[in-house]
């Protein structure tokens, strides 16, 4: 529960980038009801679907027997729900929120990350049918990269949107911390970015392979 609710939250964040109530001193005005708006909560579904697809696909990995057949079961119906989020927010997105379509509109060209999205999905879909669960795995791997691409390509450069005045909308230009204070980030990046990926590698080869329950299991 607490998961299903912590992946709401954050999609629901998301959501609210769309549009708020910023003022002139980039204070919030708004109330709670503005931030679970329905597009912010359609935003966080979509993502808590997305999540339990990506999931589902991995413990099918690791499982076997009935439990393997339950996790097949639950994948398929976590991309049915997702598919069906991510149609309908697509719409929502393209007649609500007409400021998130501007830089596709200006570059059409960007409008081939959406429909390779949509055609990767369909493709989950039928990897998940024939059983292909590793490729099932990195078709949702590229789902969420290309999802959050689709996102910053939308709000670029804004962050917040005021939908008091444009003009209070907090951009990446307006929000961002010193040169300072980016070179230090910039240096704990460039350090720990590769002893991450080096500890995710490390963490994938040493749980390799199905879960094999035995006497000595709890």
């Amino acid at each position: 529960m607490a998961s299903l609710l912590l992946y709401l939250f954050i999609g629901g964040t998301v959501g609210i980038f769309t549009t708020e109530a910023i003022d002139e001193k980039m204070l919030y005005k708004g109330g709670l009801l503005d931030i679970f708006n329905p597009y912010a909560l359609l935003t966080g579904f979509t993502l808590v679907a997305l999540f339990a697809l990506h999931g589902s696909v991995y413990l099918i990995m690791k499982m076997q027997d009935k439990l393997a057949e339950r996790l097949d079961y639950i994948s398929k119906m976590a991309d049915m729900f997702f598919t069906i989020c991510y149609v309908i927010l697509s719409i929502a997105t393209l007649m609500f929120v007409l400021h998130a379509a501007e830089e596709f509109r200006e570059m059409p060209v960007l409008f081939l990350i959406p429909a390779v999205t949509f055609l990767l999905l369909l493709n989950e879909s039928r990897l998940i049918v024939k059983k292909e669960y590793w490729a099932a795995f990195l078709i949702s791997s590229v789902l969420t990269s290309l999802l959050l691409i689709t996102i910053a390509i939308g709000l670029y450069p804004n962050l917040l949107l005021s939908n008091i005045n444009s003009s209070y909308s907090l951009t990446i230009a307006n929000s961002a911390a010193s040169q300072k204070s980016l070179g230090i980030i910039l240096s704990i990046v460039v350090i720990g970015a590769p002893m991450v990926m080096i500890y995710t590698i490390l963490l994938f080869r040493t749980f390799r392979g199905k879960v094999v329950l035995d006497e000595m299991s709890h």
